[in-house]
């Protein structure tokens, strides 16, 4: 891993507290703003001559997307930079918590939890797509899962791949690899131009490896994984997993190969998930009183006639 030297013009606007992560061009630190005591999670840009002009592209790009964001379920950013002698950076929220990468590690999630998480995500998401904006890279490990007063939620973090609506042509141009294959949408994998949908798609394959606990396409091999996101269907949910079938069934359609048979907008999905957990009305007492081999007879009475009451005693 890259590790930027903290130099004085940095410190002299933040002060360093840890090395958090980062990756063959930045890092990222865990920093505190000098003027107001803010914490932050501090990006910055490997300054050396050798980077590579699409690592600079990237680090831009993720600055000018998210800047123009405001969904709660997209990380913030304070504010942005460079310093005089050329290493730029970026200031976001600091935030407190795991990925969803780890979290899988628990093993699968209740379908409730699940839904209750992906929704403000799915709306984040549109959001982003009706600014002309493609995440192209949701998978877990960019999804943050935090805590506090007000609960869990996640939040989307890293837009250093996302397709503007006037995107660099050297870096985003048309057959461009683009996302991480356990997570891509089989358009992206044949390096086609891509939409919102291709977002719903990675979206339905987080949704698929919370509840089952594993990816869709787990194999260790880059090349399985790109084949099977274009030419296979992922496994059935185990039943031992008690996923309702409206909501496998949302997964299921989010998960389409072909783009025009997903759900057309994030904001349908996220309805559709809401809407699958939903109970159908039931009439427990009429049950009752005509016993559970009438059941059925009976469901089929209630949907011809709206109007039917519970028996009371």
């Amino acid at each position: 891993m890259f590790v930027q030297p903290f130099g004085p013009a940095l410190a002299e606007r933040f002060r360093l507290v840890a090395v958090l992560g980062g990756g063959a061009a930045s890092v990222v630190y865990d920093a505190v703003r000098r003027a107001d005591g803010l914490p932050v999670a501090l990006k910055v840009l490997d300054s050396a001559p050798g980077v590579a002009e699409v690592a600079r592209v990237r680090f831009r790009r993720e600055g000018r997307v998210v800047s123009r964001l405001t969904h709660p379920a997209i990380v913030r950013l304070y504010e942005a930079g460079e310093t005089p002698d050329g290493v730029a950076w970026m200031a976001f929220e600091r935030l407190y918590g795991r990925t969803l990468a780890d979290v899988l590690l628990d093993g699968p999630m209740p379908p409730a939890r699940v839904v209750s998480l992906l929704v403000p995500v799915l709306g984040a998401l549109d959001e982003a797509h009706a600014a002309g904006i493609v995440h192209r890279d949701v998978k877990p490990a960019n999804l943050m899962l935090v805590c506090d007063d007000d609960g869990e939620r996640l939040k989307l973090l890293d837009f250093g791949v996302a397709r503007e609506p006037d995107p660099d042509p050297d870096t985003t141009g048309l057959g461009a690899l683009v996302g991480t294959p356990k997570y891509m949408a089989p358009e992206q994998v044949r390096g086609e131009p891509v939409d919102g949908r291709a977002d719903v798609y990675s979206l339905g394959l987080v949704a698929y490896a919370l509840l089952a606990g594993h990816a869709a396409f787990d194999s260790p091999s880059v090349f399985d994984a790109l084949d099977a996101q274009v030419h296979q269907r992922p496994p059935p949910l185990a039943r031992s997993l008690d996923v309702p079938v409206p909501l496998q069934a949302a997964v299921a359609r989010a998960l389409e190969k072909h783009p025009e048979r997903r759900f057309a907008t994030a904001a349908a999905m996220a309805a559709a998930l809401e809407a699958a957990l939903v109970p159908e009305p039931k009439t427990p007492a009429l049950r009752s009183a005509l016993g559970a081999a009438f059941a059925a007879d009976v469901e089929a009475l209630r949907r011809c006639q709206p109007a039917l009451r519970p028996v009371r005693k």
